[in-house]
């Protein structure tokens, strides 16, 4: 289709050329220039407005990917619920953004951290798909792993 319009706008372009080339005398002479004109301004048109079904529709998001924001969100909560039981069993906080141990910077720094990481992927996917799944499902994991010896240190 882009090859069609392309011709045309060719075609449309050199007979407008050879149109205001020609010597105003041979013009007057042909009777017929002024609907030939009408019919190269017609058919530019109309390949124009032909041209408006070529257009790309807007990318979806993978269905994949909201669901791991979900589950990242919720991992990241999980992450917080058991760091403090951890914490409140005697273990150390090795994280040095934590260390403190305020409730209120730690849940700021976690809610930052997942949004950052949220916003990143999103622009990550328009240019990589897979990519960005494959990077929530990787950064999934660790956080599971995370909560996981949490969890594990919080039963000691």
């Amino acid at each position: 289709m882009i090859r069609a319009a392309f011709l045309t706008l060719a075609m449309v372009t050199a007979g407008a050329g050879t149109a205001m080339a020609s010597d105003p005398a041979e013009t007057a002479a042909t009777p017929n220039a002024p609907a030939l004109s009408t019919a190269i301004t017609h058919a530019a048109k109309e390949a124009a407005a032909s041209m408006a079904w070529t257009v790309d529709r807007p990318v979806r998001r993978p269905g994949a990917l909201a669901a791991l924001y979900g589950t990242y969100a919720a991992l990241q909560a999980l992450d917080f619920y058991t760091t403090k039981h951890a914490i409140g069993a005697g273990s150390t906080e090795v994280n040095p953004l934590m260390k403190g141990g305020n409730s209120a910077a730690m849940m700021a720094v976690k809610a930052a951290g997942g949004a950052a990481t949220i916003y990143f992927t999103e622009r990550a996917w328009k240019k990589n798909r897979a990519g960005a799944i494959v990077l929530m499902t990787v950064l999934n994991g660790a956080t599971a792993a995370v909560v996981a010896r949490n969890a594990q240190h919080a039963r000691r």
